[in-house]
């Protein structure tokens, strides 16, 4: 995890910080219920093909959502090429780091 290193008396740096870690992972203030109580999600920018807002039902919403949470006890970092072979190698007991195919994903 990368550390960030602020002077004590850099005020303005570290109320930028604090504001960053606290802000929510999602703005409500995007986000309201139509008239047909389906859920209505405002872009910030719209896509290429002009897409400024999503219509959804609450439980299409719900399913987004949980989609983004990650499953419990998932290693989050993967490792690909020279990096995947040494860590095999490593686990392999004795074998030589770097030796092998490369692997390309």
């Amino acid at each position: 995890m990368p550390t960030v290193k602020r002077s004590a008396h850099d005020r303005k740096r570290r109320e930028q910080l604090c504001r960053y870690i606290t802000r929510p992972a999602l703005y409500f203030g995007r986000l309201r219920l139509n008239d047909a109580g389906q859920v209505k999600l405002k872009r910030e920018k719209p896509w290429r093909d002009g897409t400024a807002q999503l219509i959804m039902s609450p439980l299409q919403y719900m399913q987004r959502l949980a989609a983004l949470v990650p499953r419990p006890r998932l290693q989050l970092i993967r490792l690909h090429g020279m990096r995947c072979i040494q860590r095999k190698a490593a686990g392999a007991g004795g074998a030589e780091v770097g030796r092998g195919p490369l692997i390309v994903s």
